[in-house]
């Protein structure tokens, strides 16, 4: 019988032998819901037992390498032994960061430690507390590197050139969109700045070859190696890799993934330590219960489905999106801003028309928006221009907006890490603001009250109610 033995083949996969395989898939492991039929026609559920390593038993397999270290943990705690030959390629010494008129708190400083000692992983800081503060920090501390910076929507690739340009980066930053190519010759200290659907149409040259480090930002994001991120990621051998988000992958294998394509958490600032350091505003929840109407379940009833309760009984729910509204008067009459998120896109024409009606004109913002006239509505938001915007999921994460005073869930879902995303659009504290109000709806219709429930149970959670 050979010896446990793990090959480094590059930053991306690591090659365990059959004898190591067997060893170490346990802690590879996640559970798996298979949908079956029996012979009766009937659909059941399985739960399976399934390893994010290649092969089959008694044969060798390949696995992300961002998961050495919860390998080499998990053999650590038995009495087995494991030989780990190669080594993980290393970025040239760092430098101190610095940013321009920046002094970086100590939660930050302590990130970068970690970075410079591991220089990959994932950061877990919540919406507001500056991520981007901590990404450009990275960028200062490698001044000879190529970087890869990628997200997901043009609204975040917006705010992070604009910040990139305001510290200092504008001759580095190379905006990369609409499937331009970045030239053969990128410069040494390159910061490519791009949307994840831009970047995966470049040749597979430049993504292998032409970076040092690549930084992903709402990095919850990647946790399927065939997505459009596990995809560049799995071709990109930057030995630098970073994830940042404010809530990770919570399902088994997504999490896997995601380890595995960056590594593991390195650096984490909890909500409840940035609200109790004054580092976030300190939230607000007002539960607006919505009456039951008798004509609207009778409606419903015939033929139940979600669908048609959330069309009837939230889109199209007159008192409902009339205590929306009446938020919204309050609202302005304090001289406060608010952001209305919606799920639908009918649901958001609909909050438009009626807030026109009462005199309250509102722009909504949604996918096909440009994105221009979106940076411009986002602007005048945090400049106090505008009071009130609604936004579709576009806004529902990544985009900070420190003046906002007030989030309304005008939508109706139980997406426990939409909903912490969702606040997180006002968590940043201002000289003038230290709490900002969520005003979400207990809906008393099926499904729906269902929902309510579990939002609830989200703030519950987190201790804001």
């Amino acid at each position: 019988m050979g010896k446990p033995t793990i090959k480094i083949l590059d930053v991306v996969h690591c090659k365990a032998n059959k004898e190591a395989r067997k060893l170490i898939k346990k802690s590879l492991s996640y559970e798996d819901v298979v949908r079956k039929r029996n012979r009766f026609g009937v659909k059941g559920k399985e739960v399976v037992t399934r390893h994010l390593i290649t092969g089959r038993e008694g044969t060798g397999g390949t696995f992300l390498s961002g998961l050495l270290p919860r390998v080499e943990k998990a053999i650590g705690k038995t009495k087995e032994t494991l030989q780990v030959n190669g080594s993980l390629e290393c970025l040239p010494e760092p430098i101190q960061p610095a940013l321009p008129g920046i002094t970086f708190r100590p939660d930050q400083k302590k990130a970068f430690c970690k970075i410079a000692k591991y220089q990959r992983g994932m950061i877990l800081f919540p919406t507001g507390s500056g991520k981007t503060i901590i990404e450009l920090g990275v960028a200062s501390m490698w001044p000879q590197c190529r970087i890869l910076w990628l997200c997901h929507t043009l609204d975040l690739l917006e705010q992070f050139t604009k910040e990139a340009k305001i510290y200092g980066f504008a001759n580095r930053l190379v905006k990369l969109r609409g499937g331009y190519d970045p030239p053969r010759g990128l410069h040494n200290s390159a910061i490519v700045a791009s949307t994840i659907q831009s970047v995966e149409k470049l040749d597979l040259e430049t993504r292998i070859s032409q970076f040092d480090i690549v930084m992903v930002d709402e990095a919850h994001h990647v946790h399927k190696e065939d997505s459009r991120y596990g995809t560049v990621l799995r071709h990109c051998l930057a030995p630098g890799r970073l994830g940042m988000t404010a809530t990770a992958p919570n399902k088994q294998r997504g999490a896997l993934v995601n380890e595995g394509l960056f590594g593991p958490i390195i650096a984490e600032l909890k909500r409840s330590q940035g609200i109790k350091r004054g580092i976030l505003a300190k939230p607000k929840i007002t539960i607006l219960p919505v009456p039951f109407d008798d004509k609207l379940d009778a409606e419903c009833s015939k033929g139940k489905s979600f669908k048609k309760y959330y069309n009837i009984c939230i889109t199209n729910n007159k008192i409902r999106n009339r205590l929306i509204v009446r938020e919204v008067r309050r609202t302005i009459k304090k001289n406060e801003t608010v952001l209305i998120i919606i799920e639908y896109t009918d649901h958001g024409k609909i909050l438009k028309d009626l807030l026109k009606k009462n005199g309250i004109k509102a722009p909504f913002v949604y996918g096909e928006t440009p994105s221009e006239r979106r940076v411009k509505i986002k602007n005048q938001l945090a400049l106090g221009k505008k009071q009130i915007v609604i936004a579709s999921r576009v806004w529902k994460e990544g985009v900070n907006i420190p003046s906002l005073n007030k989030v309304i869930l005008a939508y109706g879902m139980k997406d426990d890490k939409g909903t912490i995303q969702a606040i997180g659009r006002g968590f940043r504290t201002t000289v003038t603001k230290k709490v900002i109000e969520l005003v979400d709806f207990l809906d008393p219709y099926p499904y729906l009250a269902q929902h309510s429930i579990a939002r609830l149970s989200v703030y519950a959670k987190e201790k804001w109610i």
